[in-house]
């Protein structure tokens, strides 16, 4: 799914308690390495990986299909592959996992069958041209720009989009500058969207040349170029963006997590319609046209719309007591959602009912 902030897509809120999965899991690495260094001997006696422990509920944070039956999808640290429609699943790891010691995993994008990537913190970069079986590891790091120095820990990528196996485009650790690629990730360059006093949560590419990225209290900007250069548009009526999608240059949607509302625009972002409210907190949200879509929300609910948002058919699954942290679907009837309390569930009907399908992942 092109725009996917996702799964990823940056999606952290003070405001509210919806709780961004990656930088929990980011800030639970980082403890479990003090925790290593303070306590030593006890070190053993800790999971291997935080979030991943066979102890207890599973928390499963991302998930995404290239077809019915080609997935993957992230428990912790654990990229983990099912080629069966999720009867059983097999773990992937890059051939150099153990360099990246307790790093978090940030995010991760597959295009196809063959070509995918998983970032870590600290912009540390993983790309497959063969389905996860080789790993090529990229530091995501551009030469410091022309036109000033910048510290190089604001240039480090922090989140990622690929519109094409070649080009791709990014969001830096400052917040403030945009990242593309032609190379597939190998190389990366920057460009200033606004004002260096600006910070930037959501981006979205729905093609090459046009895209969008989204701040604080509403601020918007597009680009016609490939991200090298950019444009303030009209507000957005949102306080926090949480989560942005554009599935063509003119239709897209994008959260507000202050006020817990979902817009959609027709017009490129000129202006902005309030979708239905949701009788749930919107974790995240799809859309495979500009009609079509799903939202997860909270004690398993799935939100299914078929008018673009102007309402909602809340559908009640069996996961009564998960917070569903993701949501993908491979075909307009092929779809999967994830949370925690070992939520992993498929629907082969366009969402109207989900079977659990955690039982076979290792």
């Amino acid at each position: 799914m092109k725009g996917k902030w996702h799964q990823g897509s940056f999606r952290t809120s003070n405001a509210r308690k919806m709780r961004e999965p990656r930088y929990t899991r980011q800030a639970l690495f980082r403890w479990g390495a003090v925790l290593v260094l303070l306590f030593g001997l006890a070190a053993p006696a800790l999971p291997q990986a935080m979030g991943s422990s066979p102890q207890g509920p599973r928390v499963f944070f991302d998930v995404q299909f290239v077809t019915p039956d080609l997935g993957w999808l992230v428990e912790g640290d654990r990229l983990l592959r099912t080629t069966d429609g999720g009867r059983s699943w097999t773990v992937q790891r890059p051939p150099q996992y153990s360099n990246v010691g307790y790093l978090a995993m940030e995010q991760f994008q597959f295009l196809d069958p063959q070509h995918g990537w998983v970032l870590y913190a600290h912009g540390i970069l993983h790309r497959t041209t063969d389905g996860g079986q080789n790993w090529q590891v990229i530091t995501a790091e551009p030469r410091v720009p022309q036109e000033g120095s910048i510290p190089e820990h604001v240039t480090f990528l922090r989140r990622f989009t690929m519109v094409t196996p070649q080009v791709g485009f990014g969001l830096n650790e400052g917040r403030d500058r945009a990242m593309r690629t032609g190379d597939g990730g190998q190389t990366w360059r920057t460009a200033p969207i606004g004002p260096r006093h600006l910070s930037f949560a959501e981006m979205a590419f729905p093609a090459l040349r046009a895209g969008y990225a989204a701040g604080l209290n509403g601020v918007l900007y597009g680009t016609a170029d490939g991200a090298q250069t950019w444009q303030a548009l009209a507000p957005a009526p949102i306080g926090n963006p949480f989560g942005m999608q554009f599935l063509t240059a003119t239709t897209g949607w994008i959260y507000d997590a202050k006020g817990q509302r979902l817009y959609r625009t027709a017009d490129g972002g000129q202006t902005w319609q309030a979708c239905a409210s949701a009788p749930t907190e919107i974790q995240r949200f799809v859309f495979r046209s500009a009609t079509l879509g799903w939202a997860a929300g909270e004690s398993g609910i799935v939100l299914k719309t078929t008018d673009g948002c102007a309402s909602w058919q809340p559908i009640q699954t069996s996961a009564t007591e998960s917070e569903f942290y993701d949501i993908h679907f491979a075909t307009d009837r092929d779809g999967w959602v994830v949370g925690n309390n070992d939520a992993i569930l498929k629907t082969t009907d366009g969402g109207l009912t989900w079977t659990p399908m955690q039982a076979n992942v290792p």
